[in-house]
């Protein structure tokens, strides 16, 4: 069994003296009896692959939006600014800057046409954008297409009052 799947495994059940172990699904406790090398029961099992196919879909999502970050020089879709991908750590010794500002330049993977309507976690659907663009965009009730909120920002910035603005020493 993977690291993955037992830490979902001993999310899942608790021991008991007995020997059986307790699922906790939609409030309700059961207890299943389990041996090893006997299958998964019903929610559990089911639990299980949906947990797995998460992470195989966020895997894909996480190389999807580092491809476009390096097709995109490491800047921000709408603002242009250089984002950060991994640790925050070396990035706020390498650029100076506290975390928390930093941390509103993380890299992000923006979906152009969104999930909640329809939009697919594929390579032509996402950019890389920063957190902080990310977030402004979907704040609005109707978000702005990608093209109208992209001249959006670059007005913003031209004026000085966008991100960079708030980011001068």
């Amino acid at each position: 069994m993977s690291h993955k799947a037992i830490l979902i495994w001993n999310f899942l059940f608790q021991v008991s003296r007995s020997g059986t172990r307790t699922t906790k699904s939609s409030g309700l406790a059961r207890a299943v009896s389990f041996q090893p090398g006997n299958v998964l029961s019903d929610g559990a099992h089911s639990l299980l692959m949906k947990s797995n196919e998460r992470t195989r879909a966020m895997d894909a999502l996480k190389n999807i939006r580092r491809q476009k970050m390096i097709e995109q020089g490491g800047c921000c879709y709408y603002c242009g600014l250089a984002m950060w991908e991994n640790a925050l750590k070396p990035a706020v010794q390498a650029r100076g800057r506290s975390a928390a500002s930093l941390r509103l330049l993380q890299c992000t993977a923006e979906h152009l046409h969104p999930r909640s309507e329809g939009g697919a976690d594929t390579a032509d659907n996402i950019v890389a954008a920063c957190r902080f663009c990310n977030s402004r965009r979907h704040r609005r009730k109707q978000p702005q297409t990608p093209e109208a909120y992209r001249a959006y920002v670059q007005r913003r910035m031209a004026a000085g009052r966008w991100l960079a603005a708030q980011m001068a020493p």
